[in-house]
């Protein structure tokens, strides 16, 4: 395929392909919105675990891209070598991985390095000729569909629940109820905390956020939507039905849910999502 290396400075070569593959990966995946793939350095000794390098990898799974330019994914070293890859990343998880890494991390100074990344991918990366060679919609198409998306006017959410039902594993994908309203979360997180109380004993309540950002890129994953709070369509169809009415299918959406009721729901979250949250304090988590 293609290898860029000589088409760049040798310094910059370096620069990305030793020490600063993530920023280059989270920059190609803002242009492209292809998956970010990388593998971790486990901790050793007094060691943080890092992040050891980083790529995206192409809608059919088939070729990556980095520093080296685009290749077959077989030919990617870092696969099967030593240490275990993470795949299915976005930028929030793959910023939380390189966070673990770095004591000095700082959200302005990620901001900054991905922007130079971007006017570094933007000046040696042919992208609009990479994804016309594999076959894929133009960048500037990519990137329409998701500005396209009516996301923008989304709040920040939340999700009340337990210390104890989070860390639960449930294996498939699942549904995760969400709510603009904070109070109403912190509620949820009362509410089941009590019932659990015979169960599990003392349950600690935690309320999980969510920013539109985080949110937007979540919804890139594969089988991953947007959904209507159902516990509110359902009673908007009690509601119409007792009054001799019908509750019309095409009502029941993300958006009227999310105005009439103040709640919708994730379909298709999964366990690994929840490596990208972050604690805020004892009672709250945090994506974006």
């Amino acid at each position: 395929m293609e290898n860029f290396a000589l088409a760049w400075p040798q310094d910059t070569y370096e620069h990305y392909s030793s020490g600063h593959c993530m920023h280059l990966a989270a920059a190609f995946h803002r242009k492209l919105g292809w998956e970010i793939q990388l593998t971790m350095q486990p901790a050793e000794g007094h060691h943080s675990p890092y992040v050891e390098h980083a790529w995206v990898v192409d809608p059919s799974g088939t070729y990556c891209l980095d520093a080296d330019g685009i290749y077959p994914l077989e030919k990617n070293g870092f696969i099967g070598a030593w240490n275990p890859i993470h795949t299915g990343l976005v930028e929030v998880e793959l910023k939380e991985f390189t966070r673990l890494g770095s004591s000095q991390f700082t959200d302005e100074r990620w901001e900054a390095s991905i922007q130079k990344a971007l006017e570094v991918a933007e000046a040696h990366f042919p992208l609009d000729k990479i994804v016309s060679l594999l076959g894929h919609s133009k960048v500037a198409e990519a990137l329409a569909v998701s500005e396209e998306l009516p996301f923008a006017a989304l709040p920040v959410l939340y999700h009340g629940t337990t210390k104890r039902q989070w860390r639960t594993r449930h294996g498939d994908s699942s549904y995760l109820n969400l709510t603009s309203n904070l109070q109403d979360a912190r509620n949820y997180a009362d509410e089941w905390a009590e019932s659990e109380i015979d169960d599990y004993g003392n349950c600690h309540p935690m309320v999980v956020q969510i920013s539109p950002t985080a949110l937007v890129k979540m919804l890139q994953k594969p089988g991953v939507t947007l959904e209507p709070d159902w516990g509110w369509v359902e009673g908007q169809e009690h509601d119409a039905k007792r009054n001799g009415g019908a509750f019309a299918e095409g009502d029941a959406t993300w958006q009227n849910s999310l105005e009439k009721c103040s709640g919708l729901g994730i379909s298709g979250f999964q366990d690994k999502f929840k490596k990208a949250f972050w604690n805020v304090d004892e009672t709250t988590l945090q994506l974006g």
